[in-house]
């Protein structure tokens, strides 16, 4: 999947205009989040592909920044069906919070030291 992200921006830097290209972009962002999610499920069930000191806290609020990434996503594709260029510069914020959210604000937490 990551190997498609160069063709997929490069798609969508050269056609920022075309409903299609920010469509199709993300459509690949929502593909590329359930994925994600996919294997965080896989890895987190019963814990047995993660620390099983990590808090359910934590696996919570990353399963939960994972779908809302792909809820914003679709709002930003069913924005570019009435104009391209506000769908290709709302990828940005969305991008952004997904980031921030996730990796900024919430480290996973031990059961053990509670940090």
């Amino acid at each position: 999947m990551a190997a498609l992200v160069p063709f997929w921006t490069q798609l969508l830097n050269e056609n920022p205009d075309n409903s299609t290209a920010t469509i199709s972009f993300g459509l690949y962002m929502i593909l590329t989040n359930f994925s994600l999610l996919g294997i965080w499920m896989y890895a987190t069930g019963n814990q047995c592909l993660v620390d099983r000191d990590l808090d359910k806290r934590t696996i919570k609020v990353f399963t939960k920044i994972i779908l809302i990434g792909s809820a914003l996503v679709a709002i930003v594709i069913a924005l570019a069906l009435f104009e391209a260029m506000l769908g290709w510069l709302l990828f940005i914020p969305a991008a952004y919070f997904i980031s921030v959210t996730a990796w900024g604000r919430h480290r996973p937490r031990s059961k053990k030291s509670g940090q």
